[in-house]
Parts: C-alpha cells; structure tokens; sequence
C-alpha cells in the first residue's frame, strides 16, 4: 500500500479523495508486530520426561525387584469412606460380599397441615374441571336431541352441586339439634 506524506512528515495510509477533508489529519500506519518463537512444550529427547521403567522402579523402591519383596509387602484394603446422608436420603452401595447397603439420612418432618391444603386445592381444581366437562357433554347431547335429550329441562351441575351442599347442611343441622328418645324414653 502506498504511503502518502503530509506536511507534518507524518506517513499514513492511503485516503481515497472522497472521503479526504480539509481538517482530516491522516495517522500513522499500525506498526509492524514481530513474530516470535514458538515455546516447546518438551522434547521427545528429553530423558527426565519419559523415564525408563528400570529407572522409575530403582527410584521409588531401592530394592531389586524380586517375588520375595513382592510378597512381603502387605496390601491395604482401601478405606471406605461414610458418606453424610442428607435428611430424607438414602445412600445405596455395595459392600464385599455384594450385598446392598442402605444408609438412611435423618427422616424429614413432614407438614400435614399444608400438605393436606395442597391436596383439598388440588381436587377442588379437579372436580372442577371434570363438572365442566361433563356440563359440556350435557350441552352437546341438549343440542342435538333438543327437547328428547334426558337432560333437557334438568338444572345444570353447578346448580344440582349446590341443591346437595345445602341438603346436607341442612341435614346435619337438624341431627345436631333434635334428640332421638328410644322405647325407654331414655336419649342418646
């Protein structure tokens, strides 16, 4: 690329006439980076990397290898370690004789007051959907019998829900108040 000198001495790059200014100064071109040696990670020469065996037996044992040293050495069973079991966890593992070891984690109290909630709200939703359902199929087979529907003229499933509440309220208000007198005339 051809540089271009200015009245400042200063060499820039080249700028096209239409995008050149009176006020446009030109810089200076990006200076050159120089490229550097590449770091060897090591050698395949290197002896100290890649140890023979010989040479990394002799190191950690200072005995000649032989079956007699070999045998005299006691082997240690690895040491299990107790895992901590979060409460309501169980750990499962398998011991020497491949049974199945449980371990338990301290039970997690339970809140049946807002599991008892969760559960009411849930078939409430439940019961609600499924009257709307049915409500739809009562509709559909309305719509398309007309008056020889058997469910024509009946009061809808939301109204006959409400009939049965109030039947059983009333029910249970009138047992509570009124006292049963067996033969004896003696009351319950």
């Amino acid at each position: 690329m051809p540089s271009v000198t200015t009245n400042n001495n200063i060499k820039s790059s080249y700028v096209p006439p239409s995008m050149r200014t009176a006020n446009t100064k030109l810089a200076a071109p990006p200076s050159r980076t120089e490229k550097k040696e590449l770091k060897k990670e090591f050698s395949a020469t290197d002896h100290t990397l890649f140890p023979s065996l010989g040479e990394t037996l002799k190191k950690k044992n200072n005995n000649p290898l032989s079956f007699s040293s070999a045998a005299s050495k006691k082997i240690e069973a690895p040491q299990v370690k107790k895992a901590d079991v979060e409460p309501g966890w169980v750990h499962l593992r398998k011991n020497e004789s491949c049974q199945v070891e449980y371990k338990y984690g301290t039970p997690k109290p339970i809140d049946y007051k807002t599991l008892n909630k969760e559960a009411v709200t849930l078939g409430n939703i439940l019961f609600k959907y499924r009257v709307e359902r049915e409500q739809y199929e009562r509709d559909m087979d309305i719509l398309r019998l007309g008056d020889l529907s058997e469910f024509y003229g009946e009061p809808t499933l939301a109204e006959q829900y409400e009939n049965d509440i109030a039947a059983l309220y009333e029910e249970k208000n009138t047992n509570n108040d009124s006292y049963s007198e067996g033969s004896d005339g003696e009351t319950f």
